[in-house]
């Protein structure tokens, strides 16, 4: 287990990344969301997608539903999609289980990028919300990038107070540098 890992929820079971962040699969990653290339974001997701039932075999008849991490409204409309929901849409069609899309980002946190682990940890504390039905069994929660887990661990309280038994995080990539507390 990662320094970062230790620190996520005991229902975080387990993340897995297609590929590690760096290279070529950063820029593709930067281009789809930084210069709004949603086509490009759309053919991630759908290599994802193809994947997928071979990365989360482990847990697949565990899993009820897909959600994605959300974007705040304001990110969404500077962007003008979600790169997680493009990814779960991809995920779902192929695992065959639905989308619950009632995760909120309610609060605008700031980005990410360039932050130590603590800032991260501190800028999504208490970010997310469930305004959906109660949730039950394992939830598979998508994202493009798992940096420290801050966001998915986040995301994760959100989803096991709304009734999820377990959280599986499938993203496009996972960074592998070690953050600083």
């Amino acid at each position: 287990m990662c320094v970062d890992c230790a620190d996520w929820p005991a229902a975080l079971i387990a993340a897995r990344a297609l590929y590690v962040y760096r290279g070529p699969v950063r820029a593709a990653l930067h281009r789809a969301k930084y210069r709004g290339e949603r086509r490009r974001m759309e053919e991630l997701a759908s290599e994802l997608g193809r994947v997928s039932p071979e990365i989360v075999a482990p847990w697949r008849c565990e899993l009820t539903c897909v959600v994605p991490i959300p974007l705040h409204p304001l990110r969404w409309r500077e962007r003008g999609f979600n790169q997680s929901a493009l990814l779960a849409k991809a995920v779902a069609g192929q695992l065959d289980i639905p989308i619950h899309d009632r995760l909120e980002r309610i609060r605008d946190t700031a980005s990410q990028v360039g932050r130590t682990r603590s800032q991260r940890w501190t800028n999504v504390a208490g970010a997310f919300v469930w305004s959906g039905s109660p949730l039950q069994g394992t939830v598979l929660l998508i994202d493009d990038t798992i940096t420290t887990g801050a966001t998915v661990a986040a995301a994760t309280t959100a989803l096991v107070q709304a009734g999820a038994s377990a959280v599986v995080v499938l993203a496009f990539a996972r960074a592998t540098e070690q953050f600083q507390a």
